[in-house]
């Protein structure tokens, strides 16, 4: 198996799966100075360790740790390697003073598949405690993912399919049509992590099918996988639908007090009349220029009007909102 100081370079590469941190527990302990020589007091260093769980959809290489290489780099050359497949090691006589730990994980056939390192000081009759992350590698790696469809339903097929890593980041995937009832997705630089995959298979733009799985990036693999769909949903027809309405008719509104030319600084109130309520109730509404101005039967404008044209307009309604009619009085305010 390699040790941690000939681990090889890693590239990310991608699976479908959950995130599980794998977490080294290192417990640094120091033995008591009166068993120590005193040229050398030493310490001891406990190393506890986790396991990686696994996920949906995998990468070609075996992402679950079976064992675990943990070693120490310290004073003067001092050094140590120790295999566990998880669990604690004690390991004694250490050389007090500042220690670089290592952890690295390696599959069922020897593959480093994760990594972690931390520092800690070792001193005699203390205990130190030093916790390490052991995480997969990362860099790019190449995600190979295959939509399938009863081709004969399917009468002009398109994918739109994204790839959402854990942060909310999206990336639209670029589906190739590759035959009858297929498309595919093939990229070699997908950045490690874990995501969501989502397909949707459209006929004509209108979604029939569609999935969503965990995904995982892993460093130096190929995750693959097929999406298979033996039904989809047919696509829902458009129908015109023509309305004819059969409705009140609309209120005739009437204006009073309106003028057509108004003085810089006068006013003028202008009151809506409709002649066609029918005895219903009538509310009114103003607009100026498009703008609300006010509610009521009568409204009072053009003392803070600055020189220019206008339009009023008035909208009434009857109470229940079953009809409505409008007005419109165009006027200028002069010098």
């Amino acid at each position: 198996m390699n040790s941690v100081f000939s681990k090889r370079a890693r590239y990310a590469r991608t699976a479908v799966r959950t995130a599980t941190t794998v977490v080294a527990a290192i417990t640094v302990l120091g033995l008591a100075a009166c068993h120590l020589p005193v040229q050398d007091p030493g310490g001891a260093l406990e190393v506890s360790v986790g396991s990686i769980g696994t996920q949906s959809l995998l990468p070609d290489l075996d992402m679950d740790v079976d064992s675990y290489v943990v070693s120490g780099s310290g004073p003067d050359g001092a050094s140590f390697e120790r295999t566990t497949a998880g669990g604690l090691i004690v390991v004694e006589e250490l050389t007090t003073g500042f220690w670089v730990i290592d952890v690295v994980g390696y599959n069922l056939d020897g593959v480093d598949v994760a990594s972690g390192s931390g520092e800690t000081i070792i001193s005699a009759g203390e205990t130190s405690q030093l916790t390490v992350a052991v995480r997969p590698y990362e860099g790019p790696g190449t995600l190979r993912v295959s939509v399938t469809w009863p081709d004969a339903d399917v009468t002009d097929p398109s994918v739109v399919a994204s790839l959402v890593a854990s942060d909310g980041t999206s990336t639209s995937l670029p589906f190739d049509i590759s035959g009858a009832g297929q498309a595919t997705y093939e990229s070699v630089d997908t950045a490690a992590g874990y995501y969501t995959l989502s397909v949707q298979v459209l006929d004509a733009g209108i979604a029939v099918a569609g999935a969503a799985e965990a995904t995982r990036v892993a460093a130096g693999a190929t995750t693959s996988g097929t999406i298979a769909f033996n039904t989809v949903n047919p696509p829902t027809g458009d129908t015109d639908i023509t309305i004819d309405p059969d409705l009140d008719e609309p209120l005739e509104v009437s204006l009073s007090g309106a003028v057509a030319s108004l003085a810089f600084g006068d006013s003028m109130s202008v009151t809506g009349a409709v002649s066609n309520a029918d005895g219903e109730p009538v509310s009114f509404t103003w607009y100026l220029n498009g703008a609300y101005l006010a509610a009521g039967d009568t409204v009072t404008l053009g003392q803070s009007l600055v020189p220019g044209t206008y339009r009023l307009d008035a909208i009434a309604y009857t109470s229940d909102g079953s009809r409505s009619g409008s007005a419109s009085h165009g006027f200028s305010v002069v010098e």
